[in-house]
């Protein structure tokens, strides 16, 4: 029993040494990086030009180029994506814009209004993409999976596809070594069909890519007034917690660097939080912490997304000077906004991951006493 609460401790402190184990440029403006780190590299500010080497790189700002070498991934949220570099367990990534000359290897998570592929080197690992346009311009041995308004193949994909767009194109460069299962409301011409090695699967779809659907009911089923009201009695648990003490204070005025920065330092319980439970399970003796923990996740998950919804409410009515100084209004519009985008494939993923962290990073904050947003 002593032997596994010393290996508990020394879990917890590992974890709290691989925290601090991260090279941090939080509140910056501009950096040009060019260092070898043998850690994950962390940037929250405007713009960063990335051409040396680390384990990972996570970026939340506005303009990325990166040149350099990543043994693992890459992460990033920000206005404008740049990928020329060697990138070795895929890119997650959400922007306006991302372009990817480098390679790649790994699963590749994208959400973007235009993706463009045109990479001198394949890419290699499956890949998933959300984005009004994309334009795959090199190729890439892969399965892959597409939902946007239009779909540009100029390249050879060496997999199977499933797109969902409103146009699918097929250059005559492009090809694809693998069956192909599109939905669309325009059929592929007979010279373009004839460069899909495999089974061509054809659903006609005239409402794009939000099917019917999301409109009727959900992907589990449920029917849309009922994921209403869930949304509803969600958003009164929000106003419910917005009640307690500890958050006072939410409705200050953020900018966008102080949200960024309270995002970074979110991630680490983030990882730290399900990582303790896995070892607490293993460990057997500490099963019922594990069990507390997992019964703790839910109201920790609300409270901390109820801060972070506040906290980007903030920023907006800051941004659009709406001067509203009231917690619960500038919850109520952060809501309102989530909800819209929630529903955009990948990027409504990685918008839960973001506000989650945003409210973990003030939480954090509380606890250490200390303005982790400055």
């Amino acid at each position: 029993m002593v032997k596994r609460l010393l290996c508990l401790l020394f879990f917890i402190v590992s974890l709290c040494q691989l925290a601090v184990a991260v090279e941090l440029k939080l509140d910056q403006e501009s950096i040009q990086e060019s260092g070898q780190y043998n850690d994950d590299y962390l940037f929250a500010g405007e713009q960063l030009s990335f051409s040396g080497k680390a384990r990972d790189l996570f970026f939340f700002g506005e303009k990325l180029d990166f040149s350099g070498n990543l043994d693992f991934g890459l992460y990033a949220g920000g206005r404008s994506v740049h990928v020329i570099g060697d990138v070795g367990n895929g890119i997650k990534a959400g922007a306006q814009s991302i372009n990817i000359n480098g390679r790649i290897s790994g699963t590749s998570l994208i959400g973007a209004e235009e993706v463009v592929w045109d990479a001198d080197h394949p890419a290699n690992g499956d890949t998933f993409i959300g984005a009004r346009v994309v334009n795959i311009k090199s190729k890439i041995n892969g399965d892959i999976y597409i939902g946007a308004g239009e779909v540009f193949i100029e390249d050879e994909i060496t997999g199977n596809a499933q797109v969902r767009t409103g146009q699918l194109k097929i250059g005559e460069k492009g090809k694809i070594n693998g069956d192909l299962v599109y939905y669309s409301d325009q059929k592929l011409s007979p010279e373009e069909a004839g460069r899909v090695t495999g089974s061509i699967t054809y659903v006609e779809d005239e409402t794009g890519i939000f099917k019917e659907s999301y409109v009727e009911e959900g992907d589990d089923g449920m029917p849309i007034w009922f994921r209403i009201i869930m949304k509803l009695a969600l958003a009164l648990v929000g106003l419910i917690v917005l009640l307690l003490p500890v958050t006072k204070g939410l409705e200050k005025q953020q900018d966008g660097r102080a949200i960024l920065s309270l995002s970074v330092w979110g991630l680490i319980p983030i990882f730290i939080y399900p990582a303790l439970i896995v070892f607490s399970i293993l460990l057997i003796i500490t099963i019922p912490l594990a069990g507390v923990m997992i019964l703790a996740f839910i109201p920790i998950f609300i409270i901390t997304k109820t801060m972070g919804l506040t906290l980007i409410g903030a920023y907006l009515s800051n941004q659009f000077n709406l001067n509203i100084n009231s917690r619960f209004l500038l919850y109520l519009i952060a809501v309102v906004l989530y909800s819209l985008l929630s529903v955009i494939p990948i990027a409504g993923g990685l918008l839960m991951i973001f506000v989650s962290s945003v409210g973990s990073g003030q939480a954090l904050a509380l606890l250490m006493k200390r303005p982790l947003g400055r």
